[in-house]
C-alpha cells in the first residue's frame, strides 16, 4: 500500500489562521504573520510576543544528506518538547503547526471538545511515531487539511524568481500585510527595479488604495530572504533602510498539486532552549539557549545559517505565530 499523501498547505498566514481557528484555536489567542526578512529592522515589524516560527525551505541533495547524518546521531532532548514524526506526504505544514501549538499550550487556549483539544489530550503521553500514526488515521484532520490546501492564493506550487534585488516577492496579498508594508519607500524601490520588467505590472489594491506590484506569471507564494548587503547599490540609494515590495499574482483558477520540493519545519523555545522541530528527522534539534523574548531573533539566526548552506536558492518563507494582544492586533 502506497504511503498516504495530502495536498501541500500553502505558506500563507491567512490560510493558516483559518485552519487554526477551524480546528479549535480560540479567537484572540494567536495569529500567523509573514516575516519579510531576517534583518533586525524587518524582525521588529513582526507582532510580539512571538510564540513559534515556521520555516519553509527547498529540499536539496545537501539538505537531505544533512538530515540523514543528523538521524544517525544519537540525541537526547527535554521530554517537555512536543515532537511528532511525519508519516504522511506533504503534511509538513500541518505538522509544523502542530509542533508550534504543542509547545505553547500554556500560552493559548483551545475550544473545549475541538479537534486540537482532543488531539493534544489524546497524544500527550504518546511517543513521536504514535502521534504520527494517530494523525494519519484521523479523518477530521485529513478533511481540514485538504480544505485548507485548496483555499490559498496559489495556482500550483511552482516557485519563480524575477530579481535577487527584491527582498521578498510574495504572490497573494492579505490586507493587513499590505497596510503594514506597501509604503512609499518599498513602492519606490519596486518601481525603480521592475518598471521595465516584462513580467511585472503595477496595480492598486482596491480595498486600501495602496500601490503594489504584481507578477504576471508567478504561481507560488515565496519569500526571497536577503540581507541589505545583497541589495544593489542603486536600490540602497532609494531608501535609508531595507523596504519590501509586496507582490500579488493576478487572479486565476487554483490548481493544488502534490508534487512539491519544499518543506516546513518549526522553531520553538522550550525550557530556555531553541528547538528545531522537523517530522522527517529522528527528533528535535537543539540550537542552544534561548528565551521567549529572543525566540524570533534566535530562530532567524538558525534560519540564516540554513539559507547560507543553499545560497543558490531563493525559495524560502518564514511565518511567525504571535500571541494576539487584547485589542486583536
Amino acid at each position: 500500500m502506497a504511503p498516504k499523501r495530502w495536498l501541500p498547505l500553502e505558506a500563507n498566514p491567512d490560510v493558516m489562521n483559518q485552519f487554526l481557528l477551524g480546528l479549535g484555536l480560540q479567537e484572540n489567542q494567536a495569529e500567523c504573520y509573514d516575516v519579510y526578512g531576517l534583518d533586525d529592522e524587518l524582525l521588529e515589524m513582526v507582532p510580539k510576543p512571538v510564540l513559534a516560527v515556521l520555516f519553509l525551505y527547498p529540499l536539496t541533495t545537501k539538505s537531505e544528506e544533512e538530515r540523514l547524518q543528523q538521524n544517525n546521531e544519537k540525541r537526547e532532548y527535554n521530554n517537555k518538547v512536543y515532537f511528532m514524526k511525519q508519516t504522511v506526504g506533504n503534511a509538513c505544514g500541518t505538522i509544523g503547526l502542530l509542533h508550534a501549538l504543542g509547545n505553547i499550550t500554556s500560552e493559548i487556549k483551545f475550544v473545549e471538545g475541538s479537534f486540537f483539544d482532543k488531539f493534544f489530550k489524546s497524544t500527550a503521553n504518546l511517543d513521536p511515531m504514535q502521534r504520527a500514526l494517530f494523525l494519519e488515521n484521523d479523518s477530521e484532520m485529513e478533511v481540514a487539511h485538504s480544505a485548507a490546501a485548496t483555499a490559498g492564493d496559489t495556482e500550483g506550487y511552482v516557485h519563480r524568481t524575477i530579481s535577487p534585488n527584491l527582498i521578498s516577492v510574495v504572490s497573494g496579498c492579505h490586507h493587513r500585510g499590505v497596510r503594514r508594508l506597501c509604503n512609499f519607500y518599498s513602492f519606490k524601490i519596486s518601481l525603480s527595479l521592475f518598471k521595465h520588467h516584462p513580467l511585472v505590472y503595477f496595480s492598486t489594491v482596491h480595498t486600501s488604495g495602496l500601490p503594489m506590484i504584481s507578477l504576471s506569471n508567478t504561481h507560488h507564494r515565496s519569500s526571497i530572504l536577503k540581507s541589505s548587503s545583497f541589495l544593489s547599490s542603486n536600490a540602497q540609494d532609494l531608501a535609508p533602510s531595507i523596504e519590501l515590495a509586496k507582490a500579488k499574482a493576478p487572479s486565476s483558477p487554483k490548481l493544488a498539486v502534490d508534487d512539491v520540493n519544499t518543506h516546513f519545519i518549526c522553531f520553538a523555545c522550550v525550557d530556555g532552549e531553541l528547538y528545531e522541530l522537523d517530522g522527517r528527522k529522528s527528533g528535535p534539534i537543539s540550537h542552544g539557549p534561548s528565551s521567549p523574548s529572543a525566540l524570533l531573533k534566535d530562530a532567524a539566526k538558525a534560519i540564516q545559517s540554513m539559507i547560507q548552506k543553499n545560497p543558490d536558492s531563493l525559495n524560502f518563507n518564514v511565518i511567525a505565530i504571535s500571541k494576539k494582544s487584547s485589542d486583536g492586533y
